[in-house]
């Protein structure tokens, strides 16, 4: 469960980067 903790986390940290560059955009 560890790894899809960590896939998820990383999922979530892509969302939160591209969230703002999508709104500027």
């Amino acid at each position: 469960m560890s790894s899809g903790n960590g896939l998820v986390r990383t999922f979530l940290k892509f969302t939160w980067l591209a969230w703002p560059c999508c709104w500027n955009a």
